[in-house]
Parts: structure tokens; C-alpha cells; sequence
């Protein structure tokens, strides 16, 4: 899978990146499958934004967060991400049953 980092008005850091890489492809094994990432950071006056894209098979899902420092923003955004993936999974799998179901009805 392709991380992309993208860096606006801010140096992104080796140590940041390989957080970053960790939690995109926790990410990623959890969904099963996805193609590519996009990490987003910018920085302005007072705040740092970081925003995670994941390509997943048929949708994007995407995350933000902003704090004071990178840890937390990046932090944040994983969390957004987490979300959506949770929700998915459940989509999917309340899915699985139902078609399972159905089969067992109609084989009875």
C-alpha cells in the first residue's frame, strides 16, 4: 500500500512519518483491504491540522484533526478514520448475517 505525506508550511518528521505509517496500516489490515493513504498536514498561527485519507474498495474515508502539536492532530485523525472503519465492518458483517439467514430459510 501507498502512503503519500503532503506537507504544508510544516516539516514532517521521520518519527512522525512511521506513526503515521503504523497507524495507516493498522488501519488498513483491519479493513482488509485498501489501495492508498493520503496524509494532509498543515500548519497554521496557533494549530497543527493533519487529515488521513484511506482509499477503501468502493468509498474514501477520511479524518481530521488539529491540535497544538502533530502527536495529537495525527492522534485525532486515526481516530476519525477508526470510526469510520468500525462502522463499516458492522455494515458489513449485519450484512453477512442477513444473507446468511435468508439462506437458511430458503433452504428449509
Amino acid at each position: 500500500m501507498e502512503i503519500v505525506f503532503h506537507g504544508h508550511h510544516v516539516q514532517v518528521g521521520d518519527y512522525f512519518r512511521r506513526r503515521a505509517e503504523r497507524g495507516v496500516e493498522k488501519l488498513a489490515r483491519r479493513l482488509g483491504t485498501a489501495s492508498g493513504a493520503v496524509v494532509r498536514v498543515r500548519e497554521d498561527a496557533a494549530a497543527k491540522h493533519v487529515e488521513v485519507e484511506l482509499d477503501a474498495p468502493g468509498r474514501r474515508l477520511v479524518g481530521s484533526g488539529e491540535a497544538k502539536h502533530l502527536g495529537p492532530a495525527l492522534t485525532r485523525a486515526l481516530e476519525a478514520v477508526s470510526r469510520q472503519v468500525g462502522h463499516l465492518k458492522g455494515v458489513r458483517q449485519a450484512r453477512v448475517r442477513r444473507e446468511a439467514t435468508a439462506r437458511r430459510v430458503q433452504e428449509a
